[in-house]
């Protein structure tokens, strides 16, 4: 008897990914979104692979697939999406203030060092774009090129031929503007308009990132998610 696939949901932060695990958890409730949390706890992680319908989770897909490789021989539905790069980078960065603007509560569910990085945005000129740079300089790993690392995997050696080639390993991989049709999939469910989970308002202007300075920045600094992005939207 062959077994039912289980689809992964590689998570990239800030790209809709809550809106598609509110649907997953609306037409299957079977299922977990931020599987991070368990990924690396053998026994915890080998029952979700075995017994769920669907697993979400911020990690890479190389992570996925070794992981899930270990713990089960159901065959794997891998599915991702992207953002166009500046808009990414601006929310992810929001992000780190909406956070603590979400109550103590909410706030102190994140990592130390995520904590500490949001403090340090928080405490910043967020109306200059040179301010903005250098926070994203310092964290580099969680701003930059964050849709390439998670959606080709870290294991990844950059070559552009190749980046189809690991894209196949997808079932599908869509930007923002085949979310409908990703989530159709995924679902097995007819098209339909998706209602946005989990936005916020911007604590900034966030035009900063229209700036000449800015965007000069993230030309030479996000590059890899450029060629990504550009890649996936043409699917």
């Amino acid at each position: 008897m062959s077994l039912k696939p289980l689809i992964f949901f590689v998570h990239v932060p800030k790209t809709a990914g809550s809106t598609v695990n509110e649907h997953l958890k609306a037409t299957m409730p079977n299922g977990r979104a931020h599987c991070e949390a368990i990924i690396h706890k053998d026994d915890e992680f080998a029952k979700a692979a075995n017994t769920l319908d669907w697993l979400s989770g911020h990690v890479t897909l190389s992570v996925a697939r070794n992981r899930l490789a270990a713990v089960t021989d159901r065959p794997i539905r891998y599915f991702s999406c992207l953002r166009e790069p500046t808009r990414q980078v601006c929310s992810h960065y929001n992000w780190l203030i909406e956070i603590h603007a979400r109550g103590p509560v909410f706030y102190n569910r994140h990592p130390p060092n995520i904590k500490e990085i949001s403090e340090r945005i928080r405490r910043s000129d967020n109306s200059s774009a040179s301010a903005i740079i250098e926070n994203l300089e310092l964290n580099r790993g969680l701003f930059l090129n964050m849709q390439a690392r998670l959606s080709l995997g870290n294991e990844f050696r950059w070559a552009t031929g190749q980046i189809y080639q690991q894209y196949d390993l997808y079932e599908m991989i869509r930007t923002e503007s085949g979310l409908e049709e990703l989530v159709s999939t995924m679902t097995g469910r007819p098209l339909e308009p998706l209602a946005r989970a989990n936005e916020s308002g911007y604590h900034f202007d966030k035009t900063v990132f229209d700036s000449r300075e800015m965007q000069d920045f993230l030309r030479r600094n996000n590059t890899l998610d450029r060629i990504v992005y550009d890649i996936v939207r043409s699917f």
